[in-house]
């Protein structure tokens, strides 16, 4: 499959052409949890990242035990982590999950923590947070709702402003104006990354939550999503049709969960592995490629 060359909006990304091999077998616990380095780009590094997905990494793998030996537990201490997300989990009404979401990730970023499970637990947000905004596209009134969330997301994020969710947006100050129409690029540029993460992981299931490369909220503002995005519909083009692919397709992504397991249990604890399981069951993949032909 042969990718098409960056965009002039994301030239800065990765050299042009790449081809993702459908044909590899599933990677060995070692070659999965400790790649060769690859130098370049932020768009080369998406690229080999793309195909890691594809390929995903044998579950049965008898190198699983000496692999994960060798990394080394971590000390800290999870809990915190996982009742701040499950708190934000217990929010129900959609535009408070999505200002609960941007709080817990903006709270979140500003740690020194650079954890897997920190990672895995905050794309899992990031999931939820692409999927209730895609959800407002069905729904009658949608665009109306898209636009007061927009702005409760930006009085929630803008706090020295002075406002409140009762301030009525024309009535504001140039100023305020200003910044929000600065805030509302700043959030299509957010949602078109975390929608194009929603598709990957429909796509691919767990291999989305465990490989920090797709980890966009610390990157957004650096890496357009264009370049990404190419990728994307590229692959959703010309994903293959053989019947025995298809056939094992399911099967093969699925088998990713219990790789996630293994290596969040490791490096996080059980009950990381958990929460990440519990979302999956929750909002599982639409194994979208099952829907194309």
């Amino acid at each position: 499959m042969k990718v098409r060359s960056p965009t002039p909006d994301s030239e800065h990304t990765g050299a042009p052409g790449f081809t993702i091999d459908w044909t590899l077998p599933p990677l060995s616990a070692e070659a999965f949890l400790c790649p060769e380095p690859v130098r370049g780009r932020h768009g080369t590094q998406q690229k080999y990242a793309l195909q890691r997905l594809v390929t995903t990494a044998r579950d049965t793998d008898e190198g699983w035990s000496n692999a994960l030996a060798r990394i080394k537990p971590s000390t800290e201490s999870f809990s915190t982590l996982l009742a701040a997300a499950r708190k934000v989990d217990s929010v129900v009404e959609s535009t408070s999950r999505m200002v609960a979401i941007q709080s817990f990730t903006k709270q979140r970023l500003s740690e020194p923590s650079n954890s897997l499970p920190d990672f895995t637990v905050r794309v899992i947000q990031a999931l939820n947070y692409a999927k209730l905004w895609d959800h407002s596209d069905a729904e009658k009134g949608g665009k109306t709702w898209k636009t007061q969330a927009l702005w409760l997301l930006f009085v929630s994020a803008n706090a020295t402003h002075g406002l409140s969710s009762s301030s009525v947006r024309k009535e504001q100050s140039d100023g305020v104006q200003e910044a929000y129409e600065k805030f509302k690029k700043q959030h299509d540029r957010l949602i078109q990354h975390r929608k194009l993460l929603l598709r990957l992981y429909n796509t691919f299931g767990a291999g989305v939550l465990i490989d920090r490369q797709w980890d966009y909220d610390n990157c957004v503002r650096s890496y357009p999503p264009a370049y990404l995005r190419d990728l994307v519909e590229q692959v959703e083009a010309e994903l293959p049709t053989a019947k025995e692919v298809l056939r094992a397709w399911k099967e093969k992504y699925s088998a990713m969960e219990t790789v996630m397991a293994r290596i969040l249990t490791k490096v996080g604890d059980p009950s990381v592995a958990t929460y990440a399981q519990e979302f999956m069951e929750g909002m599982p993949p639409t194994w979208q490629l099952l829907t194309y032909h």
